[in-house]
């Protein structure tokens, strides 16, 4: 009887440990994310988001996807990769916590909203078990640089207003570029002193643009602004000029870099970036900010002395295609494990049923017998 009662309690203890083991595997841990950035911001100005995510149960490895209208804003530093308005985080934690931070730094472009929200985001812990999928959301408003929007509404006037002094052509004799150089593809438009927007249009290939310019007046002084290296998408490069009586105009060239051309074995590589570019070039801008100003009689070296570091090259998504499918393999597996666990655990039921019905019917009938003995004896 002692080895029957051991035999049962040892089923039961199974039962239960597979039973747990479901559990833990459904077991969704409360996690949550919170994405913070500024209320409002100016045109050209930097700032940062960051994104802060919490769970009751340690966490190993964040991964998320950022939406964003790349219109309105350019990623320019971070932990993460991506472009066209998507970038891919993916963050690690070596210590025991229960809450992660990353902070990533962006550009504001045009003026308007400007959104951010989390896709296919999952929190893991140190086994890669998925603890929870918490979203996100959160917005900014990118307010117009005044005095960009009223040169660029009427330069003319304001350049009248600003420098007064004009040659026979009613271009100002200060506070003006009288030329700007590129090293890398044409301005576009053409350059004109009173013309404030240009775009420039590169190949893949190109991994660094420089921009070089002239003022109007030796008495300008004149500031560059922008990384000199090319992101995935491309960057943004700015030219101040501030004449003697503090009067600006702020040129901007919005570089536009092709996309990586996809693998083909038919033809060279050679013919495959250039055809890319073209059909690509219409690709969002990515925008860096970093400011720097020198003397005229620097001019030669105002670029290179620029004080924040460039944009982060974007990486292959393969990382995020490896990691991606390893989620969905696991919640795969769990998946087709799951009703077979079940069986398993309703067939240990009934089996520790049978057992101790078929136990209790063998002892009640050894009883009988025992007890048909007895009464026989004693007759």
């Amino acid at each position: 009887m002692r080895q029957t009662k051991l035999f049962a309690a040892l089923l039961l203890t199974f039962a239960a440990a597979v039973f747990g083991h479901m559990s833990a595997l459904y077991a969704a841990a409360d996690t949550g994310a919170v994405i913070s950035v500024p209320a409002s911001v100016v045109q050209g100005e930097s700032f940062e988001l960051t994104i802060s995510f919490s769970a009751d149960t340690p966490i190993a490895m964040v991964e998320t996807d950022l939406i964003y209208n790349d219109q309105k804003a350019a990623f320019t530093g971070g932990s993460a990769q991506g472009s066209g308005g998507i970038l891919h985080v993916k963050e690690f934690s070596d210590t025991q916590v229960t809450a992660m931070t990353v902070s990533l730094s962006f550009t504001a472009i045009s003026a308007g909203d400007a959104e951010f929200s989390l896709s296919n985001c999952t929190v893991s812990a140190e086994d890669g078990t998925p603890l929870g999928s918490p979203s996100a959301s959160a917005a900014l408003s990118v307010n117009a640089d005044s005095l960009t929007d009223d040169m660029q509404s009427d330069p003319s006037e304001q350049n009248e207003v600003s420098v007064p002094d004009k040659d026979e052509n009613g271009i100002p004799l200060k506070g003006v570029l009288k030329s700007i150089t590129v090293s890398e593809g044409e301005l576009m438009p053409q350059f004109s002193p009173l013309i404030f927007d240009y775009t420039v249009k590169v190949g893949h290939e190109v991994e660094v643009f420089e921009v070089d310019a002239v003022t109007a007046s030796e008495s300008d002084y004149i500031w560059f602004e922008g990384s000199k290296k090319l992101s995935e998408t491309g960057t943004v490069r700015t030219i101040t000029v501030t004449d003697d009586e503090g009067n600006k105009n702020v040129y901007r060239i919005v570089v536009q870099r092709a996309p990586a051309p996809e693998s083909s074995t038919e033809g060279s590589s050679s013919e495959a970036e250039p055809s890319s570019s073209e059909q690509e070039s219409d690709n969002a801008d990515a925008a860096a900010v970093i400011a720097e100003q020198t003397d005229p009689a620097d001019d030669n070296g105002a670029e290179d002395d620029e004080v924040s570091s460039a944009l982060s090259d974007s990486e292959p998504n393969s990382g995020k295609d490896l990691s991606s499918g390893s989620t969905s393999g696991i919640k795969e597996l769990r998946n087709k494990l799951m009703p077979w666990l079940l069986v398993i655990l309703l067939v240990l039921i009934a089996a520790l049923y049978i057992i101790i019905k078929w136990l209790k019917n063998k002892s009640e009938r050894r009883r009988r017998k025992i007890k048909t003995t007895v009464g026989r004896k004693s007759k």
